[in-house]
């Protein structure tokens, strides 16, 4: 980056409240970095720097002088080679930068320093003038006394050379004459002499010296000093020997006393279980202590034999041999060599041991032990843990090192918790990496001041494009066992393969996976494309035993519908149709399909013992009041009278526990548009007279006895409105007494709307039309058995799935 022109120090004046002071030019390194506060540096903590500002944990005083200057050291961390890529543009920008820098503090400094000669000259020049004037004026004075003085002398020895003028002559300073002057220096002169006489000479001052010290007793002021200890109460004894001391009975306690002979002090009290109060030792004296402490400190290594080396609490330092056997040694120390264990005092109560080999000192374990067992935790070196931070913003760590920092300020957007701090320094340059504390996978890093970027590890991910094609092929087989396809991989299988799922005969796509001694295969093919079913094997007494072939799943993965149990209710579509065994197949669900071939929502007039009861509208009163003999009936009439047996689903559907039912498919209604009308109330009808009125009715029947139950309403597809009907005789085109198909369709919507139902427009989105239902519809109405029942099966599948 450029260099802008600018002076690296600013100095604030404090108001006593702002902690805040703005850092007013470029700082690379917070290192380089200068505090001070009336020319002193603060005490360590007292502020940190966050962003671009220092910030003191508590104001500087109002009046105070805050400076903040920048201090760059004259060196170079990078060496630049052309194959190891340092030769990057930021290294070239940070050197640059920091010669820029160093060069602007120099030049602050040199116009600090010419400033400062400036106001040197200035101040000489101003008091060399003032001493000239100064020195002119003492030298009149000195050369008129002077003058003076000769004059006095020569009038005081020659009186008669003036001849009586001298003495007249009057001084102008003070205004008194010659003779007046005379007359005051001879009185100093004897006064002088006078208390020369009375001064006492070396040789009496010694010998009065020595006459007190023969008089005077050393004890004697001791004990008088005593005296006067104890007269103002301060209970200090002071005695030369400490026999004198122990004979001394104090009468009030508690009492110190010292004896200076032995330095140590005595206490005078009464301690339990004594009545009376003696002398008790305090211990050590000052001295003996400084002596023991002194000698723990310099005293010589100690061997340490073999044992624990628990042992090794007093302090000093002891030597490990490696030919001896020690234990309680940090897990991952080899003593391959001569080691030391230095110990040294901790908090009251534990001692710390450093321990270190003789040719690895900068690798030291420590730990802290109790003094009453030896008992403490190896800190192992190679986890180099700095300290914990409360509060802080972590880039403002200035140290190589591992942190801890709690409630971390300018983080990641993403980040939350506490922060893991690694910080490495290459030269000039600082790497900040934080992970949060609980996860793996958010994890940044930063050079410098610059932003934030994600370091979370990229997990592998095994994907197909990380293989070689078909790698996991195993090949095509005709005519073959399912049961011997029993390696890992992906199986065709053609011609009349055996022991393969039911109801698959074209080509088999069969998958196998191998846990252990389980073996799962699962299969589909292109008939049954979507439909996926399994089976799984295991060695049962050495012989492999294989579960039937079941259809849980879908190949498109976990469905909505997966163990769900659905019933489908519709006419011959339903009946004739397939399409919900593969819904069920597709979908992991359990199907129930009750299917009455010719059947309406609405009534069947032209048939009312056999198919009306057969009707949406009596199923649904049957659903409701849990009686099904009417149902019954109707499905035993048409068996007898029209060959149409449709019992077993009347009779099932007797037997269906409704209460396990999550989902009823109702698919009516291509029928009533040949028979009833559509009507134009959406209102329900008991009696089935009009589609909207029987749809409206079994909804309502059917919720109001199961309201779990998920009712879901499908329309119908476009078709030829008979069986023999030519193409141009089609849903779109014609209508019938009863109006168009589509009418129908629409009357559907309207019901799930009122019932705030699902419903599926299938005569819009069914994707049959007038160019292509040959394909899908085997007579112009129904599906065809594979094409035709897939389709409806994939359509009303993809619905479902995406409506529940």
């Amino acid at each position: 980056m450029s260099v802008p022109n600018q002076i690296p120090i600013v100095t604030y004046t404090a108001n006593g409240v702002t902690s805040k002071f703005l850092i007013t030019f470029d700082l690379h390194d917070q290192a380089y970095l200068v505090v001070t506060v009336n020319k002193e540096k603060p005490a360590k903590g007292a502020y940190s720097v966050d962003g671009g500002e220092v910030v003191f944990r508590t104001p500087p005083n109002n009046g105070d002088e805050v400076t903040l200057a920048r201090d760059t050291v004259p060196n170079r961390g990078t060496n630049f080679n052309s194959y190891d890529n340092s030769m990057r543009p930021e290294v070239f920008n940070y050197d640059f930068d920091k010669l820029w820098h160093y060069l602007q503090e120099q030049n602050l400094v040199d116009a600090i320093s010419l400033a400062r000669i400036k106001e040197e000259i200035e101040w000489r020049r101003t008091h060399d003038f003032n001493y000239d004037l100064l020195a002119q004026v003492r030298e009149k004075q000195i050369f008129g006394g002077l003058k003076q003085y000769v004059d006095t002398f020569i009038g005081a020895t020659s009186p008669n050379i003036f001849g009586g003028v001298t003495a007249g002559v009057v001084f102008a300073l003070d205004h008194k004459s010659v003779q007046t002057h005379l007359e005051e220096i001879a009185d100093q002169l004897e006064q002088s002499r006078q208390e020369l006489e009375d001064r006492p000479t070396v040789e009496a001052m010694n010998q009065a010296l020595s006459s007190k010290a023969d008089t005077n007793d050393v004890e004697k002021e001791f004990e008088l000093v005593n005296s006067k200890i104890q007269a103002v109460g301060r209970g200090l004894l002071v005695f030369s020997y400490e026999a004198d001391l122990l004979k001394e009975k104090p009468e009030t306690e508690p009492v110190a006393g010292k004896a200076y002979d032995t330095r140590k002090e005595w206490i005078w009290e009464t301690r339990v279980p004594d009545a009376e109060p003696k002398w008790h030792d305090t211990g050590l004296s000052e001295l003996d202590q400084a002596i023991n402490y002194t000698n723990s400190i310099l005293q010589d290594v100690i061997p340490l034999s073999n044992g624990s080396v628990n042992l090794a609490n007093r302090n000093g330092r002891y030597l490990l041999n490696p030919n001896n056997q020690y234990s309680d040694l940090p897990i991952g120390f080899v003593l391959n060599e001569e080691s030391i264990i230095h110990v040294t005092p901790s908090v009251p109560g534990y001692f710390r041991q450093e321990l270190y080999s003789f040719t690895k000192a900068t690798t030291v374990w420590s730990r802290v032990c109790r003094y009453s067992d030896g008992v403490g935790i190896w800190r192992d070196p190679s986890n180099p843990f700095d300290g914990v931070f409360d509060a802080i913003d972590p880039t403002t760590i200035l140290f190589r090192g591992r942190y801890v920092v709690t409630n971390p300020k300018n983080m990641p957007e993403s980040f939350s918790g506490a922060a893991l701090v690694c910080i490495d320094r290459y030269g000039g340059f600082k790497e900040i990496t934080v992970s949060q504390t609980g996860t793996t996978t958010k994890k940044w890093k930063k050079i410098n001041n610059g932003e934030w970027e994600n370091a979370a590890p990229h997990p592998f991910v095994l994907t197909n494009d990380r293989f070689s094609s078909g790698y996991n092929f195993r090949g095509l087989f005709t005519d073959a066992d399912c049961n011997s396809c029993l390696s890992e991989g992906n199986y065709l299988l053609n011609g009349k393969y055996i022991n393969g799922p039911k109801g698959f005969k074209d080509t088999l796509k069969l998958n196998v996976s191998v846990f252990g001694s389980f073996i799962v295969h699962r299969a589909t093919s292109p008939e049954h494309n979507g439909e996926i079913q399994e089976r799984q094997s295991s060695l049962v007494g050495g012989v492999r035993v294989w579960s039937e072939w079941s259809g849980p799943t879908s190949s498109a993965g976990m469905s909505s519908l997966s163990g769900k149990t659905i019933a489908f209710l519709g006419d011959s579509i339903v009946e004739q149709g397939d399409y919900p065994e593969r819904i069920g197949n597709m979908n992991g669900a359990t199907i129930h399909k009750f299917g009455f071939g010719g059947c309406r929502a609405g009534r069947y007039t032209s048939s009312p013992d056999g198919y009306d009861k057969q009707c949406l509208y009596n199923i649904a009163k049957c659903i409701n009041t849990n009686d099904y003999s009417s149902l019954i009936a109707g499905a035993e009439w048409t068996r007898d009278n029209k060959n149409d047996d449709n019992t077993p689903q009347a009779n099932a559907m007797a037997n269906l526990d409704w209460s396990k039912v999550d989902i009823l498919v109702i698919a009516f209604g291509t029928n009533d548009w040949t028979g009833n009308p559509v009507g134009t109330e959406l209102v329900a009808d008991p009696n089935g007279m009009t589609f909207k009125g029987a749809m409206c009715y079994s909804v309502e029947e059917i919720q109001l006895k199961y309201p779990h139950i998920q009712i879901v309403l499908i329309g119908m597809s476009y078709r030829l409105r008979t069986t023999t009907s030519g193409a141009s005789d089609n849903s779109d085109d014609i209508a019938t007494s009863n109006g168009y198909l589509k009418e129908y369709q629409q009357a559907i919507l309207d019901v799930a709307e009122r019932y705030h139902v699902p419903a599926f427009d299938m005569y819009s989105n069914s994707g049959v039309n007038r160019y292509n239902y040959t394909y899908y519809l085997r007579d112009g109405i129904h599906p065809k058995a594979i094409e035709g029942n897939k389709h409806w099966a994939m359509k009303i599948s993809s619905f479902l799935n995406s409506s529940l």
